[in-house]
């Protein structure tokens, strides 16, 4: 493809504000140099890499490229930036930046009680959630997006500065209308914007309940109420942000009060464990190997078998957790404690932590998810 044919696209965004399923879904896209980051103000940029010369995050690489490179040269860039529900956003910025910058026993401490929680969530500035537009964005770019009437409706608004364009994008958009306003925007056929699974989505709703319950109007009504709420949402759309906090936090408190402790279920347990139980017959069959075969050959069996056994254990337990929770979440609970460290999976860790918080545990499912590879929150 040639040169001037290739868009080159920065997903410029706050971080946490649903970006995340775009930036993938450009980057996929035939056609599309794409670089996401975080902050193009220069004093921003350029402190931090005085600071920090020898540790410069890639998305700093990346905006002093755009700063000093591109933009001086005039090459033609398609910024593509999210617009988010705030309060959804500033719960996932506060509740990322609990997780990565003070650690569990912080998390913990704030996921206790309703109390900490808000108290937590309101020590946390707004301003980056609600004021972006003006000390970043307009900053940066030049742009006053305050100064033109945005269509809630329309879900979308398009700027041209010079040889730039602008797209601004709800992320509250369906994905099938993302990837038809992306599309027009860079003149390509997007690849599907597909929605974004988090492994903390269960954590993430009840850090949002226990922020919300008992007088939460007060505290979130600062978010629905500024200028970019008013600006790039409808009123509908607020209350409709509004009433789904409110159910939500409805049914998680209703939720985390009905849970009693489920009793033990030995038989199916037993069920369970019941084929992983026969690997033991295995050794007088090994023995019988090793003197038909001879013990090289034998090994190289072996270390197939093993292998192939590996495989089928992870599966095993996998499948089993998921019947039996069917029946007792508790007793599931039960075989994957009881398994996931000797048959080490992702899946295991995941869907293990997931039945935990469901029956209402917080620091277990919280250190599980821990030991998995996470995103760094850019900010």
């Amino acid at each position: 493809m040639r040169s001037q044919d290739l868009r080159s696209v920065v997903v410029y965004s706050m971080g946490r504000d649903g970006s995340a399923p775009i930036a993938h879904a450009l980057r996929r896209t035939q056609g599309v140099h794409l670089r996401q980051v975080y902050t193009l103000h220069r004093p921003v940029v350029a402190k931090f890499i005085l600071q920090n010369p020898d540790h410069i995050p890639e998305h700093l690489r990346l905006s002093e490229e755009i700063i000093k490179q591109d933009i001086p040269a005039e090459n033609p860039l398609y910024f593509v930036t999210v617009l988010h529900d705030p309060f959804s956003r500033h719960i996932h910025h506060t509740f990322n930046l609990l997780k990565n910058q003070w650690g569990m026993d912080m998390l913990r401490q704030a996921l206790s009680s309703p109390n900490g929680a808000r108290s937590y969530f309101e020590s946390v500035p707004a301003t980056h959630t609600t004021e972006w537009f003006t000390q970043e964005y307009r900053a940066a770019t030049g742009l006053n997006v305050y100064g033109e009437a945005f269509d809630p409706q329309q879900e979308y608004k398009i700027f041209t500065l010079g040889v730039h364009k602008f797209l601004l994008l709800s992320a509250h958009a369906s994905v099938a209308h993302q990837r038809q306003i992306l599309s027009a925007f860079l003149a390509r056929d997007v690849e599907p914007v597909l929605e974004e699974v988090s492994p903390f989505e269960g954590i993430l709703s009840y850090f949002t309940a226990q922020v919300l319950s008992e007088g939460w109007e007060s505290l979130v009504h600062a978010f629905w109420a500024t200028p970019y709420a008013r600006h790039f949402f409808s009123p509908a759309q607020i209350g409709d942000f509004q009433t789904q906090a409110r159910e939500k936090n409805k049914a998680l408190i209703h939720q985390y009060d009905a849970l009693q402790k489920r009793g033990k279920r030995e038989a199916l347990l037993k069920d369970a464990l019941s084929s992983l139980g026969q690997v033991s017959h295995l050794s007088s069959g090994i023995d019988a190997l090793v003197r038909a075969r001879g013990l090289s050959t034998t090994r190289s069996a072996l270390e197939s078998i093993l292998r192939q056994l590996e495989r089928a254990q992870k599966n095993l337990v996998l499948a089993s957790m998921r019947t039996l929770a069917t029946w007792d979440v508790g007793v599931a609970v039960e075989l994957g404690a009881q398994w996931y460290g000797r048959a080490p999976d992702e899946r295991l860790i995941r869907t293990l932590a997931a039945y935990q918080h469901k029956m209402g545990e917080i620091s277990q499912p919280l250190e599980l998810l821990a030991s998995l590879p996470i995103p760094q929150d850019p900010q």
